[in-house]
């Protein structure tokens, strides 16, 4: 993975909108003698591009950028990229998967209806007699400011503790719940200079909950959710797919900058 990171604005923004976001793909044809056809997908080739205009920057936002642009050496060297039209959590609606770390005497179980159409639930249980925990940790930057959310149910009124930790940090939030799907959320940033976070819930003993559509975005608000059963949306090997950084300078602490990113 890259050790350059996109920054973020300090508005807690990556991006301003709209953010036009392409797909590219190939597919390989070879034909054979007699006029067969063979076609198959070149996965090789796939690539994503994101494009937008900032506007209204101040003249530190936009020489940030500047310098980030210098230190990827224009488009040559990579860097990660956290896409913020996206969710940034693998395997976003099965609690079970290998992406999420359960502790011991945290029991799940999936396959249950959630609140959000076509996305299941799982139910967790802790069966041990100490508080437990289940989240994702993920190589990304510990001062960014972030929204961690997902729906949460119980068969008896409660509390959920919303967790975001860094290596030097945490930032905890008690939330209620009760028999009816509730989304909660929680967000800040840390100001922690580490990379590497971890995002979850922790349960009270005995507690049993059922939790579905979980989602990270690099960014202060909350939107609607993006289901992600595989991988998340952060792209370790972007590029800059412009040759040359230009600022237009619109007045006093109003700067125009034109981005584009593929990975």
């Amino acid at each position: 993975m890259a050790d350059l990171f996109f920054p973020q604005l300090r508005t807690g923004a990556i991006a301003h909108y709209p953010i036009r976001k392409t797909a590219a793909t190939r597919t390989v044809l070879n034909v054979l003698p007699g006029a067969s056809v063979l076609m198959y997908p070149d996965d090789a080739a796939r690539k994503a591009v994101w494009s937008w205009e900032y506007a209204g920057l101040t003249m530190e936002e936009a020489a940030t950028l500047q310098n980030f642009f210098v230190a990827c050496t224009g488009p040559l060297k990579p860097f990660t990229f956290l896409d913020p039209t996206g969710n940034l959590l693998s395997a976003s609606s099965d609690f079970t998967a290998p992406a999420w770390q359960a502790s011991s005497g945290l029991r799940a179980t999936g396959g249950f209806r959630g609140p959000v159409s076509d996305v299941a639930a799982t139910t967790l249980v802790n069966d041990s007699q100490a508080v437990e925990e289940i989240g994702q940790t993920l190589n990304i930057p510990s001062n960014f400011s972030y929204c961690f959310s997902l729906y949460l149910s119980s068969p008896t009124l409660s509390s959920v503790t919303l967790f975001r930790r860094s290596a030097y940090s945490e930032d905890t939030v008690s939330v209620p719940i009760g028999s009816d799907w509730k989304r909660v959320w929680a967000s800040g940033n840390l100001h922690d200079q580490s990379t590497g976070l971890s995002f979850g819930i922790r349960l009270a003993p005995g507690q049993q909950v059922t939790a579905s559509a979980a989602q990270l975005e690099a960014q202060p608000g909350i939107s609607g959710y993006l289901d992600r059963p595989q991988a998340g949306d952060i792209y370790p090997n972007a590029h800059w797919a412009i040759d040359e950084f230009s600022i237009q300078y619109l007045g006093p602490s109003n700067c125009g900058v034109s981005v584009a990113i593929e990975s």
